[in-house]
């Protein structure tokens, strides 16, 4: 435990206890570090070991970073508590660099608290197999407003409620603005200004502005988040791409905070020099999402998983603090409800004898038998007119002697960061060799042609059940590759048929 030793100071006439400054010195009191595959070493500075050490960030460990896309890269089976770790250690690296490079800034060591705890929280929210199981609500109740970003500030508060030691060791460092600070740190809004010209976010003021690009950056998507799990991802699935550590020390040591006169406050802006640099890591999203995320057979286990759950979600119940029972698509509804889901969830089913899980639980059962959906071929829409509801009575259309339940079809989004543009337009550029020249460069028109993709594409994957013959497949195929004509898009790539 380390002594608190603040002074007594006045505040609104009464005698309070001075905040503590932040110490991040190694070989302090409570310091430890964390060997990771990534970072090599990740320093654990109190009082973040008593955020760690509690059941609701724990939690995390039973939760995939990459959802079931380990049942296709076997060695992708990390998880949501080492990304976060990772995220808190970037976040902490990253305004580091900033306070050293522009000690003009006022970075205190809250500020730097603030924007770790944050980094380290920012996932908290997330259901069984991350993505995934928005993915399993989506479908099960298209209306549902549940994010998991809220889901982490909701988790986070009854983390200070439920923990009561965390709660006096975070005391001594924050303010009840700093709590409002973290909040917004890990889920900001798309605007930080309101219709009147006006700062709206309240945790700090507008001379901190830039502060809010490092853990979740909605101006040019370049953030600590986006950072480290493409590092992760990348290295433990083995598939190469250009962003890593040698780019990601160049992008830190060539960003500075400066004013936007445009806006009125401060970004995050980088070196003309590293616009490449920048550039990989859109062109490393977009490559991960099309080769891993978004792969096939990822997707057809996915599809089968989140069947199985909207199959079995009626009948699976968890226990509220109000005392109510919730079932698996109403479980965000209360808390101590949703901190219970994990992982284990499609275990719960398999080891299951009762009678209402018999049908996911046979699904889940061909899952492990490697019984799954076969693609038929894939095509993609730069943007997406169709639902899959239509996509799928269209390919019915042209061959009428199609068995409905033969036809499985599934959309997925890739784009760079934005649905609506790509992020690397929005980056702004400064003249390194030049300290008094203020002004900020957009990409020119002629480079954003040159490296710049579209928006976005929706990517349509059709599949038949395991088992089904050669002949409808073909004819699936055939139907299918009529819709897509008659969407005008590009004739679907035909996927070559394993027996």
């Amino acid at each position: 435990m380390v002594e608190f030793n603040g002074s007594s100071v006045k505040q609104n006439g009464n005698d309070v206890l001075k905040k503590l400054e932040w110490d991040q010195t190694r070989g302090v009191s409570n310091y430890f570090e964390i060997v990771d595959v990534v970072h090599d070493s990740i320093g654990i500075f109190h009082p973040i070991e008593k955020i760690i050490n509690t059941p609701e960030f724990q939690r995390l460990r039973n939760i995939k970073q990459m959802g079931i896309a380990y049942l296709v890269y076997p060695s992708a089976e990390h998880s949501r508590f080492t990304h976060s770790l990772g995220v808190y250690h970037l976040a902490r690296s990253h305004i580091n660099a900033l306070s050293e490079r522009q000690p003009n800034l006022g970075i205190t060591s809250t500020d730097k608290l603030c924007v770790c705890i944050a980094g380290l929280l920012h996932d908290l929210g997330h259901g069984p197999y991350s993505h995934m199981f928005e993915v399993f609500l989506h479908k099960a109740n298209p209306s549902h407003s549940w994010r998991h970003e809220e889901g982490s500030k909701l988790i986070f508060k009854r983390m200070l409620d439920q923990n009561h030691e965390v709660k006096e060791a975070l005391d001594r460092y924050l303010s009840e603005e700093d709590y409002l600070f973290i909040e917004e740190l890990i889920d900001p809004p798309k605007s930080f200004i309101d219709n009147h010209g006006n700062w709206k976010l309240k945790g700090r003021p507008i001379s901190k502005s830039f502060i809010y690009d490092i853990v979740s950056n909605k101006h040019d998507c370049l953030d600590v988040d986006k950072f480290d799990y493409l590092m992760r991802d990348s290295k433990l699935s083995k598939i190469t791409i250009p962003f890593g550590k040698v780019t990601l020390g160049r992008i830190q040591n060539n960003m500075e905070a400066r004013k936007f006169e445009d806006v009125g406050y401060s970004r995050i802006v980088y070196g003309r020099k590293v616009r490449s640099d920048v550039y990989t890591v859109m062109y490393s999203r977009e490559d991960l999402h099309s080769r891993l995320y978004q792969h096939k057979t990822s997707v057809a286990i996915e599809t089968m998983v989140v069947d199985a759950l909207v199959k079995a979600a009626p009948y699976l119940e968890y226990k509220g603090d109000d005392g109510r029972y919730y079932d698996l698509y109403h479980a965000f509804e209360n808390i101590s409800a949703y901190l219970q889901l994990n992982d284990y969830v499609t275990e719960k089913i398999l080891e299951s004898n009762d009678p209402r899980l018999a049908e996911a639980k046979s699904i889940l059962d061909q899952i492990n038998r490697r019984e799954l959906l076969r693609c038929v071929g894939t095509t993609f829409f730069t943007t997406i007119p169709y639902s899959v509801e239509q996509i799928k009575e269209d390919i019915l259309k042209f061959d009428d002697t199609i068995d409905p339940n033969m036809v499985i079809v599934a959309v997925r989004q890739i784009h760079r960061g934005f649905t609506e543009v790509d992020p690397i337009t929005k980056t702004l550029y400064f003249n390194q060799n030049d300290p008094s020249d203020n002004v900020l460069e957009r990409p020119s028109d002629q480079w954003i042609r040159s490296n710049t993709s579209e928006a976005g594409r929706t990517n349509v994957y059709v599949y038949v059940p395991f088992g089904t013959s050669m002949d409808d497949y073909n004819k699936v195929f055939h139907a299918f590759e009529k819709t897509a004509k008659s969407y005008n898009c590009e004739s679907p790539a035909k996927r070559q048929r394993r027996s």
